[in-house]
């Protein structure tokens, strides 16, 4: 299953929970008691092959009869080895809703496995080795301020049972372009049965509520124009806009500004005009449609479900099909992945998400779903020659726990409809 230029489609699943906004709401941590280790893929080759697969994907992969067989080994040895990072990222990924609820932090997780287009980008533009890619297993925590990221980064560096390896402060050291997160690396560490898995190295994006719709904003207007601009490319308008918008979500938050920007006076009146010149609004508006088809669909509370979602770049449409049964939605997105393959994978972006609520697919996935309400309402402030607001919500009692519904995810257990064999 690959495309004519020789790229892998990708086993891209995300998992996503919600934490409690208080009242009214579930407020419970993940809980790995439902599954054991055998459910999750392990390597299963050696860690020598892995290094050499790694360089080849460094290279051009020309999809020939003659070169069949051995694309294919390479394709199944990478993805061995990304996907033995799932049981150490549904891991930490679940502690990390524990100290949250422990915390009485407001926000949610999200969890996914790095596409591997996104690899072979990586390791061509890093002096990276295939193993040492740090977030091929990745968690994120959107929080409400910045004062709850701090004490939750806080928590997991002093506290976590895993091995603090690293971390990247883009908060007060913003990417060029204007990305603003929290990036913590650990290393798992596992007990009994789980130490297979030891030293799979799990990113932790920290991000606040802000720096998300920021994030989210760039993604789809990269999306819609088939440019990555979360790596710097793309329309040098839009990238510009977005810079300075950071700037102006950094002043909000207290937080250090991305460095050789203009005066604040001055770059608001630039915001003005790239706003008018770029429509930008009112694009991020149009994406509402997406949300729309999202909220026809008859979805009961508080079961775990799984959503394939296909953006159509030519016709720039969303299709959202939901089950409950996930081996038949893998199907029907292995199908979707080898159509789309054959065109070359640029006509449409598909990604295969599980969810327990379909108002947590739509908070933890806007560049999908077209809700940009917290950019655009800051947009506006600051357009107005007012100050973007940090987001903040009201104290609240916290409510009693909920019973939790065990989900299945017998889906990640080896067999015969997992790709590659």
């Amino acid at each position: 299953m690959l495309n004519r230029g020789g790229t892998a489609p990708d086993n891209k699943i995300y998992a996503v929970d919600r934490k409690s906004d208080r009242v009214g709401h579930d407020h419970v941590a993940l809980d790995n008691s439902d599954f054991t280790v055998a459910d999750f893929p392990r390597l299963e080759y050696s860690n020598k092959k892995v290094l050499r697969v790694g360089e080849a994907l460094k290279g051009k992969l020309t999809w020939t009869p003659e070169k069949r067989d051995e694309i294919l080994e390479i394709f199944r040895v990478a993805n061995s080895w990304r996907d033995s990072h799932a049981f150490p990222m549904r891991s930490i990924r679940s502690e990390v809703s524990t100290r949250m609820v422990h915390l009485s932090l407001d926000g949610i997780t999200a969890a996914r496995i790095k596409r591997m287009p996104s690899i072979r980008k990586k390791l061509r533009r890093l002096p990276y080795k295939l193993n040492q890619i740090q977030d091929l297993g990745g968690v994120r925590s959107i929080l409400v301020s910045m004062e709850q990221a701090n004490i939750l980064a806080k928590e997991l560096k002093t506290e976590s049972k895993n091995e603090f390896y690293g971390e990247d402060d883009y908060v007060n050291k913003p990417k060029p372009g204007g990305y603003r997160s929290l990036h913590i690396i650990f290393k798992f560490k596992g007990k009994g049965e789980d130490s297979v898995f030891d030293g799979r190295r799990i990113e932790i994006q920290i991000r606040t509520r802000l720096q998300h719709s920021w994030a989210t904003a760039v993604e789809a207007i990269g999306l819609i124009k088939d440019q990555d601009m979360k790596a710097g490319e793309g329309d040098p308008d839009w990238l510009r806009f977005f810079e300075l918008v950071s700037a102006e979500f950094a002043l909000a938050e207290n937080c250090p500004e991305p460095l050789g920007l203009p005066p604040r006076p001055q770059r608001v009146q630039e915001i003005r005009h790239l706003n008018e010149k770029l429509a930008a609004v009112e694009v991020l508006d149009s994406l509402r449609y997406a949300a729309r088809a999202l909220d026809r669909l008859n979805v009961g509370d508080n079961k775990r479900s799984y959503y394939l979602v296909e953006y159509d770049h030519e016709n720039k449409k969303v299709e959202v099909r939901h089950k409950f049964a996930p081996k038949k939605m893998l199907l029907e997105y292995g199908a979707r992945e080898l159509e789309n393959a054959y065109a070359d994978g640029k006509a449409r972006n598909t990604v295969l998400i599980e969810a327990d609520k379909v108002e947590d697919l739509k908070n933890a996935y806007p560049n999908y779903f077209g809700d940009f309400q917290v950019f655009n309402s800051n947009l506006r402030l600051i357009t107005q020659g007012e100050e973007a607001q940090e987001y903040t919500m009201p104290p609240r009692h916290t409510a009693p726990r909920q019973p939790q519904e065990r989900g299945d995810l017998s889906w990640l257990r080896p067999g015969r409809h997992r790709r590659w064999k």
